[in-house]
């Protein structure tokens, strides 16, 4: 049999692509692992008594594992209230930053939520 070096296989129910790269680029791929994610959900509740209206919320995560954790929980406890993830991705850099000061508005003023600066 022919060694493939790259391509696709299935492995259970899943579909993957493998091919190789230097370790230099692996590297850089673990790393950004670390990075800040983002989980966006859409809930279903109802907004001021707008039925045309529903929540998009974004969850930050401080790595892509902590981003499936909470991507998992929110689809495992959403029963209450009809929350579905749809979207996990690394966060932009715009979004870090206003992540990063709105965790620090809401440490230096103890407050439970801000209002949104955009």
């Amino acid at each position: 049999m022919k060694k493939i070096r790259s391509g696709y296989t299935k492995r259970g129910d899943y579909v993957y692509k493998f091919s190789h790269i230097d370790i230099k680029n692996a590297d850089r791929l673990k790393d950004m692992s670390s990075y800040p994610y983002v989980v966006v959900t859409i809930n279903r509740t109802i907004v001021h008594d707008d039925p045309n209206q529903v929540h998009h919320n974004v969850y930050f995560a401080s790595g892509l594992i902590d981003a499936i954790k909470l991507a998992m929980n929110i689809t495992l406890e959403s029963f209450e209230v009809p929350e579905k993830v749809v979207d996990l991705r690394m966060a932009t850099v715009e979004e870090e930053n206003r992540f990063r000061k709105a965790c620090e508005e809401l440490e230096s003023t103890g407050q439970s939520a801000i209002q949104n600066d955009s």
